[in-house]
């Protein structure tokens, strides 16, 4: 190998090094973007109210569990199962207001949450709360919408972490 060769390995190999020992010690690193990027980074971060850093931290999480088929179907299947189980209580419980089965489509819902609850480990008394609300609409189709609204942003929410 020549002399010329070595030298610039050499060199490749202690950048490497130093690079690491400073993404080790939490020395923060600079990326480049072009402005257009850099300001709806900016921007965005100022609307959730949280520092860039946070928000590309944020994005990275996301696209890896997009990446991770697993992640996301593991979610998507909940929401699924969550989004049938609510459609049979509205059905039982708001459209028609006679099922035979009243306990058991409950219990259905009932599971649902807690098995979002548990194993996507978020907390869903939110959704919870609109569940109960359900029962008092009483024909209003207004507040229907509302309640819809509320579980509809909840399990998007909870598809995107």
């Amino acid at each position: 190998m020549s002399t010329k060769n070595s030298n610039t390995l050499r060199k490749e190999i202690q950048k490497m090094e130093t690079l690491e020992r400073e993404l080790q010690e939490g020395k923060p690193k600079t990326i480049k973007i072009d402005y257009e990027t850099w300001l709806k980074l900016q921007n965005l971060s100022k609307k959730l109210n949280v520092t860039i850093k946070d928000l590309l931290a944020y994005a990275v999480e996301v696209l890896e569990c997009f990446e991770s088929e697993e992640c996301f179907q593991k979610r998507f299947w909940y929401v699924f199962k969550f989004i049938m189980s609510y459609a049979q209580y509205r059905y039982a419980f708001y459209d028609f207001k006679q099922y035979k089965n009243e306990n058991y489509v409950k219990y259905q819902l009932q599971k649902r949450l807690e098995e979002i609850e548990s194993r996507l480990k978020v907390n869903a008394e939110e959704l919870r709360k609109a569940i109960k609300d359900l029962e008092s609409v009483n024909g209003d189709g207004k507040k229907l919408a509302e309640i819809n609204d509320k579980i509809r942003k909840f399990l998007i929410n909870l598809l995107i972490p």
